[in-house]
């Protein structure tokens, strides 16, 4: 990038065999992307979006009581945050996110049943804030968010989606 937008990427996979005679083996990848944007000298537009995926080995081949199983954990997110410097040591600052959380792991128990403690989450958030430097000793902030989760697991709750809902308001004044 240039004076008005940097960017940057990132990505790593890494593999692990484990140990001998356990099953144990990990897989993780993951990629990043961060974009720095200045749409103006007023602007600010910063994009944060990821992906991660780890497979992991889990319990012994020979102990059905603690069965071989493999667990699998996605993660996916997207935040957006815009800032504008308002002039006067004022600033306004929006964003949003969301992440999804995949947890995928069903485990063999005897004679021939399986427990799955498979998961999923999905958060959303909204935020919004205000700040101003009303002298150089004196400074205040304020501002709300909104979250939302959504969480299914069939292992731990065998009915449809559980939602928590959260809205905060804050306000700091701060000096010397």
């Amino acid at each position: 990038g240039g004076d008005d937008a940097n960017f940057r990427f990132s990505m790593r996979d890494q593999r692990d065999g484990g140990l001998a005679q356990s099953f144990d083996d990990r897989h993780t990848s993951l990629a990043n992307f961060r974009a720095d944007l200045n749409p103006s000298n007023r602007d600010e537009v910063m994009i944060s979006a990821g992906a991660s995926r780890a497979h992991a080995g889990q319990g012994y081949v020979d102990h059905p009581e603690n069965a071989a199983h493999t667990e699998i954990l996605t993660n996916n997110f997207l935040q957006v945050t815009w800032q504008r410097d308002l002039g006067g040591d004022a600033e306004l600052r929006l964003g949003a996110s969301h992440t999804d959380n995949d947890f995928l792991a069903a485990v063999p128990f005897p004679p021939n049943l399986i427990f799955d403690e498979s998961a999923q989450a999905t958060r959303e958030t909204l935020s919004a804030q205000y700040s101003h430097s009303a002298t150089q000793d004196l400074r205040f902030v304020w501002g709300a968010e909104a979250q939302r989760d959504r969480v299914v697991s069939r292992g731990l709750s065998n009915s449809g989606p559980n939602y928590v809902n959260l809205w905060q308001c804050f306000g700091n004044l701060e000096w010397p």
